[in-house]
């Protein structure tokens, strides 16, 4: 047995505090720690759990497939940590679990909560409108002098005396900016609430759009005023998930082989900066009119635009698309009515700046694009699948009889 001396876990120094965890949960000595009890947990009589939130297996006796059985020692089992981000201090606090298991069924229970109810005050721990807190809120000190059982409005309370939290309710108050899609302000409201008022949105999804959990609110872009100088850069980047965070198509890139290319002269089948190449023109692609373009280069440009994501609806920037290879070809999957189609790159160029035919014709074949990295328009050719059989077949002869 472990005879060094150690102070209740309240009471300790911030240092052994925050390393709690590791040096005590991580400790799997079946010793017991200096005053540690152990209790057994109801409806589970193979586990104990002591007053410092060690959790131990029991000697048992253990079933194995084919009917037969092993003895299994006491010890003590790894308990793990969950975090969880804290907007408002902008931190990741940590809960312990524990893995219980019964007929097979493995169950994941906080190790504050059974701590609190086995050695504090027993509570029905499936009541989750009582939830038990940290008294130095340090989540991975779950020693039960550290515990206290609160309502989650004393919970909510507390976060808020201790500066944790920010009221919902003062949110509300602070003066907001509301700016067209295209970064241009329409007004300047002193509250949210005197922005509810002038535009008949609710507060809460004027606060979501500013708290940035969706990228608008009733057609426009929200920001606090305090934010009023940095307002143009961020409403022109865009939606930040759908930023590019490389100038140019990596996957691409690897599967040609990774040729020697440089950032100031990239093909264009691998950039995709919005700006407009040498020479470059663009149309917007049959039966996806309102959705995408197809460039003289082989680019495709997702126009901007409202998408639906997970039943809400959200504004997304235009954007140069990634192209696929494959098969020795590149090619675009384009969405419309939650349909997705692939299309031949070379096929999309011919059809609109060479001459319009049906690109879900496979008789028609488009040749002349061997390259990708130097689409040529005017090396394409269109053929029907039978004449480049036949060609096929004579260049073949041809070779043989060399």
């Amino acid at each position: 047995m472990n005879t060094e001396p150690l102070h209740s876990v309240s009471q300790t120094s911030p240092t052994l505090r925050r390393s709690y965890y590791t040096e005590i949960l991580s400790n799997l000595s079946l010793n017991d720690l200096p005053s540690e009890q152990w209790k057994e947990i109801p409806e589970y009589q193979h586990y104990q759990i002591s007053n410092y939130g060690r959790l131990k297996s029991l000697a048992r006796r253990v079933e194995m497939p084919q009917g037969r059985f092993r003895i299994q020692t006491d010890q003590i089992k790894k308990v793990f940590a969950t975090r969880h981000t804290n907007k408002h201090l902008k931190i990741e606090p940590i809960h312990i679990f524990c893995s219980l298991c019964k007929e097979g069924i493995k169950k994941n229970i906080s190790v504050a909560r059974l701590v609190y109810s086995l050695f504090v005050e027993p509570f029905d721990l499936n009541d989750f409108s009582k939830v038990v807190s940290y008294k130095d809120s340090n989540g991975e000190n779950v020693h039960y002098t550290n515990l206290e059982l609160l309502t989650i409005s004393e919970q909510k309370y507390k976060m808020f005396r201790k500066g944790r939290a920010q009221s919902w309710r003062s949110d509300q108050k602070q003066a907001v900016a509301q700016y067209a899609m295209d970064g241009k302000l329409v007004a300047t409201h002193e509250s949210i609430y005197a922005a509810e008022s002038a535009t008949g949105l609710n507060t809460g999804s004027i606060y979501m759009a500013i708290t940035g959990r969706c990228f608008s609110a009733g057609g426009f872009r929200w920001l606090p005023i305090d934010q009023k100088e940095q307002a143009k850069q961020t409403i022109a980047s865009g939606n930040e998930k759908s930023k590019v965070v490389s100038p140019y198509n990596q996957k691409l890139w690897q599967k040609l082989g990774c040729p020697p290319i440089t950032p100031n002269a990239l093909p264009a089948c691998l950039n995709l900066s919005m700006d407009t190449m040498p020479s470059e023109e663009w149309k917007p692609i049959y039966g996806y009119e309102t959705l995408y373009e197809i460039s003289n280069l082989g680019r495709v440009r997702k126009k901007a635009g409202w998408n639906s994501a997970r039943g809400q609806k959200i504004w997304l920037p235009a954007q140069i698309m990634h192209l696929k290879y494959e098969k020795r070809a590149l090619s675009i999957g384009l969405t419309q009515h939650q349909r997705k189609r692939f299309i031949s790159i070379t096929r999309l160029v011919y059809s609109h700046f060479i001459e319009a035919f049906d690109i879900s014709d496979r008789h028609i074949l488009i040749l002349g694009a061997e390259n990708p990295l130097d689409l040529k328009i005017s090396q394409l050719k269109k053929v029907t699948a039978k004449e480049h059989k036949q060609q096929v077949h004579k260049n073949r002869k041809a070779a043989q009889s060399l």
